[in-house]
């Protein structure tokens, strides 16, 4: 198929929407994702109404601009509209001129429609209404979307330290996907979202408690947790509500998974990984690559540790500070800043001759670091906890067990996507599901009917 023609002006765009003139049977619809009524939209545009265009588009497609990159890649309305206009001889079907260019449409509606705003607040009648969102991938932003822009109280608690890594990672084009999510989330806070970023839930945090706080709960994200090592004064969920401090401490199985490393530590910053194997070792590498001083902290001795010698004594290793028998006992922040507070421990056997650690009292000593990385457990699986609130069903797999629109547990208040209902899918059908979570809580709430796109295409 042809390069797509740009549509960068009012003039290119009636170009474009005049090829469709013509179509009697507008099948681009059926097969759009979303069941945008595109004619409709044209039609609008033509008129000039453009803010009547984009409120069309969004009651389908709460995520136009992210989703028509996609449809670059994969036209299916471009596919059907050549069809259409092929059979009918209307054009030439080699001929980029064949198709209307509906994503280059959906840009310029958008793009023309910010400028004449002029960075306008956003107005919104608000709901007394509560919902917190576990997990910003394109399930959660697009129900936190569609939710705010109804007047809700939306909190969104994810994980990593930025939001829609899934969506960041989902266009060929990185800059450009990183632009867009950049710009839903200013939206997002503009609509007065709160957000919590790097904020783990671990398997020791009690849900019903958030349950409790919020009218809605919506789970989106398979809970992958690190279960917390037990050292007082470890960084928690909801521990500080000073949400930047919190970066300061995290686990090495969400460290692993940030993309943007070179802008999470800089040269001179000081770091301590406390490790007890292979993968502890694995991020103290990949931080030193960032920052000279990083101390990797044992609670065993070298002979016990789940870290080979040979590991240890690599060349890539020699300017790494490694240390063996301490035992953190004690976190805390001060002012921006890590204090963990260690104790001396010995390697001894006890009266069965099987090794044990035996801390040396009187021998503590405090460090301080711009970065704490804590190496433990990753948990199985959340979904027995999930299961005690109010008595969430679950099915033979342990996957939550949801309605007939694939949103809605037992309980009427917590909604379930993605992985923890058994679901791996696109983007486009998880952004999807993100506005039929949305759309299930509006009805729910307000007692409104509210149209929920089928999971299926049209044929």
């Amino acid at each position: 198929m042809d390069k797509l023609f740009s549509v960068t002006d009012i003039a290119s765009a009636l170009d474009e929407i005049d090829k469709c003139k013509y179509c009697k049977d507008a099948k681009c619809t059926n097969i759009c994702p979303f069941k945008v009524d595109i004619k409709k939209i044209l039609e609008l545009i033509q008129k000039g109404k453009y803010e009547d265009a984009l409120s069309e588009l969004l009651s389908k497609n709460i995520m136009p601009e992210y989703t028509s990159y996609i449809c670059d890649e994969r036209p299916l309305c471009v596919a059907k509209c050549t069809e259409v206009n092929s059979k009918k001889h209307i054009f030439d079907f080699n001929s980029s001129n064949t198709y209307v260019n509906f994503p280059e449409l959906e840009r310029f509606i958008l793009t023309h429609v910010r400028d004449t705003m002029n960075n306008k607040s956003f107005e919104v009648d608000k709901v007394n209404k509560k919902v917190a969102i576990i997990g910003s991938n394109a399930i959660g932003l697009s129900c936190a979307y569609l939710l705010a822009l109804k007047g809700y109280d939306v909190t969104i608690i994810e994980k990593d330290i930025l939001l829609a890594q899934d969506m960041r990672l989902g266009l060929i084009n990185a800059n450009k996907a990183n632009e867009i999510v950049d710009r839903y989330e200013e939206d997002l806070k503009a609509l007065g979202v709160t957000i919590f970023t790097n904020q783990a839930i671990n398997v020791d945090f009690d849900l019903s408690k958030l349950k409790r706080e919020y009218n809605y709960l919506v789970l989106t994200s398979n809970f992958e947790v690190a279960s917390t090592i037990n050292i007082p004064g470890e960084t928690k969920a909801f521990s500080s509500p000073i949400n930047d401090v919190l970066h300061l401490v995290s686990y090495t199985k969400d460290f692993v998974k940030l993309t943007n490393r070179n802008e999470y530590f800089k040269e001179d910053d000081k770091v301590i990984v406390i490790g007890a194997s292979n993968l502890a070792l694995d991020t103290a590498r990949i931080v030193h690559k960032f920052c000279d001083n990083v101390t990797l902290s044992f609670m065993n001795n070298s002979k016990n540790i789940g870290v080979s010698n040979d590991e240890l004594e690599k060349n890539e290793l020699k300017n790494l500070n490694v240390q063996f028998n301490a035992r953190p006992i004690k976190i805390s922040i001060v002012n921006r800043e890590v204090q963990v507070t260690y104790r001396k421990t010995k390697n001894v056997l006890d009266e069965h001759m099987r090794k044990e650690l035996e801390d040396v009292f009187d021998t503590e000593w405090t460090e301080t670091c711009d970065h704490l990385i804590i190496d433990s457990d990753v948990a199985s699986s959340i979904n027995d906890q999930i299961a005690k609130l109010s008595g969430i069903q679950l099915n033979k797999d342990q996957t939550v067990k949801v309605d007939e629109n694939n949103v809605a547990t037992n309980d009427g208040s917590v909604y379930c996507a993605g992985e923890l209902t058994g679901e791996i899918e696109s983007t486009l059908f998880n952004i999807r599901r993100g506005m039929n979570i949305a759309n299930s809580i509006i009805k729910d709430s307000m007692g409104e009917a509210q149209e929920l796109i089928q999971d299926y295409f049209e044929e």
